[in-house]
C-alpha cells in the first residue's frame, strides 16, 4: 500500500485511549493526520468532546474522519448535524450553523464555530447504540458514506450493534437513493476484540479510508448544496 499524504484524516480516539494508539500510528504511516486528545475525566461531558472534535474539523480541515469506540459515536453525532445544518442552509441560509464539506473550502453560515461534518467517515466498533439506546438507529444521511469495522470477540461494545447500525443505515439509504451503483455503507466484521488490535497492521484499515474517500468522491455529486456556496 502506498503513501497518499495528500488525504487528511481526524482521528477521534476512544474514551480511554489516546494518540498513541497503535490503530492511528499505523495510518500516519499512509496519510496526514490529526488527533485532539480529551481525557477520561473530559469524556464525562459528552457534548463539550462534541465541541472540541468540531473545533478540530475547523482548524484541521481533514478529508475523512475515522472515529473509534466512544469516539465513533461523537464522529457519528458531528455527521448528524452536519447534515442537519446543510438542509437548514438550503432552506435559510442567513439561520444555518457553521459546517465543513469535505474538498470544498467554503464553509456555511457566518462567524459561528464549526458544529458538524458533511463527508466520508470510518466507524472503528463505535459506541452510538451504546450510548444512545436504540431510538437513534436509524437516521443517517443519505449521502454520507460509512465504513465500519467491528471485532467479533468484542466484549465492551457488541457487534451486533454494528449490525444493526448498518442494517439500519443500508435500508434508509436504499430508499432514498435507489439503482445507485454503489454502497454508502459497509460493515466489516473481523476476528478480534474491542481494541481491533489487528488494524494496527496490514492494509484492512488504510483501504476502509481510501475507499470511503473515493465513495465520497461520487456520492457528494448528490449532496445539494446551497446556492450561495
Amino acid at each position: 500500500m502506498s503513501s497518499q499524504k495528500s488525504l487528511r484524516v481526524l482521528y477521534i480516539h476512544g474514551r480511554q485511549s489516546s494518540k498513541n494508539t497503535p490503530k492511528l500510528v499505523h495510518l500516519s504511516k499512509y496519510f496526514t493526520t490529526h488527533c485532539v486528545e480529551y481525557t477520561v475525566e473530559q469524556a464525562a461531558d459528552y457534548e463539550g468532546v462534541v465541541k472540541q472534535q468540531a473545533r478540530a474539523i475547523k482548524d484541521f480541515q481533514p478529508d475523512v474522519i475515522v472515529g473509534s469506540s466512544y469516539g465513533g459515536s461523537v464522529t457519528t453525532t458531528l455527521v448528524q448535524r452536519g447534515f442537519q445544518a446543510l438542509a437548514a442552509a438550503r432552506e435559510d441560509p442567513e439561520k444555518a450553523r457553521r459546517v465543513l464539506i469535505s474538498g470544498e473550502e467554503s464553509v456555511l453560515g457566518g462567524d459561528e464555530d464549526i458544529v458538524g461534518w458533511v463527508g466520508p467517515v470510518v466507524l472503528l466498533a463505535p459506541a452510538h447504540l451504546k450510548r444512545f439506546g436504540m431510538e437513534d438507529k436509524g437516521w443517517w444521511p443519505t449521502e454520507a458514506p460509512a465504513k465500519i469495522i467491528h471485532g467479533t470477540q468484542d466484549d465492551i461494545v457488541p457487534i451486533e450493534d454494528s449490525r444493526i447500525l448498518a442494517k439500519s443505515l443500508k435500508s434508509f439509504t436504499q430508499k432514498r437513493i435507489n439503482l445507485l451503483p454503489m454502497r454508502f455503507v459497509e460493515l466489516v466484521e473481523v476476528e478480534d476484540g474491542h481494541r481491533l488490535e489487528s488494524l494496527a497492521s496490514g492494509d484492512l484499515l488504510i483501504n476502509a479510508v481510501t475507499d470511503a474517500a473515493n465513495t465520497w468522491g461520487r456520492a457528494k455529486t448528490f449532496v445539494p448544496l446551497p446556492v450561495n456556496m
